[in-house]
């Protein structure tokens, strides 16, 4: 990932108030929450299964994702690369512990419940690296959520010539997405067979998909007269279990 675009987006970032976000933030909010906060209540609906009391916002920007878990009464840690991203969530935010950090410099003894991510994913070149570390911080029978764009959605808005852009070096090809103040971050597109292969490598199983549509209130504040492929499901969200061992 390019730190030095990320920590430009930071203010861009901040979604507080979803209508006055840039699109781009605010669709996280508007859409992936709502499914991966369904995801944690029914895990600690699960008979049988140890309750998710701790978790960790791995990529976490200005924080607003881990200050809603917190508001939930979850213990949370949130980390980013990114210092303006970190600057900004302690500014926001009073209650989660934001760390400066990436997933190697974790603290050994830091174990959680659950680790969410919520589109970081796509941006990282190799990301089998970050899943070995990330494992070290899972606990046995604890879960990782994962929320990308989906492949189909990538591939729809490229038709459409919306925000992503693809070089037409055929021997090389590179995938971009485009930001606020035209700044583009690089692409790596991944399906769910690429995830949960890489992923059983380091011993989580699969536990559910969810490819939610556009919400009533994304549409109405962005999707109107817009080019974005609204037809087509916008996030890849992927619940991953820790096997006990």
């Amino acid at each position: 990932m390019t730190l030095v675009n990320w920590d430009a987006l930071a203010e861009s970032f901040d979604i507080h108030d979803p209508s006055q976000a840039q699109a781009s933030a605010a669709d996280n909010k508007l859409i992936a929450w709502p499914e991966i906060l369904g995801m944690l209540e029914a895990f600690n609906s699960t008979p049988g299964q140890d309750p998710i009391t701790n978790i960790l916002d791995f990529g976490c920007g200005t924080g607003s994702f881990a200050a809603e878990l917190t508001r939930r009464k979850y213990q949370v840690v949130g980390i980013d690369p990114a210092v303006e991203m970190i600057k900004k969530a302690r500014q926001l935010y009073k209650d989660p512990h934001f760390i400066h950090s990436d997933a190697v410099n974790l603290l050994p003894s830091m174990c959680f419940d659950a680790v969410v991510s919520i589109m970081v994913f796509q941006f990282i070149a190799d990301p089998n690296q970050t899943f070995k570390y990330l494992a070290r911080h899972v606990r046995d029978g604890g879960i990782l959520i994962i929320a990308v764009h989906s492949p189909e959605y990538v591939r729809a808005s490229l038709a459409k010539g919306h925000r992503f852009q693809e070089s037409e070096n055929t021997a090389h090809p590179t995938l971009w997405i485009e930001f606020a103040n035209r700044i583009r971050i690089e692409v790596f597109l991944r399906d769910l067979t690429s995830y949960t292969r890489d992923l059983a490598a380091e011993g989580f199983s699969l536990l559910q998909v969810a490819t939610p549509p556009f919400t009533e209130d994304y549409i109405n504040l962005y999707g109107r007269g817009s080019l974005e492929p609204l037809e087509t499901p916008k996030f890849l969200i992927m619940a991953f279990q820790k096997v006990r061992v």
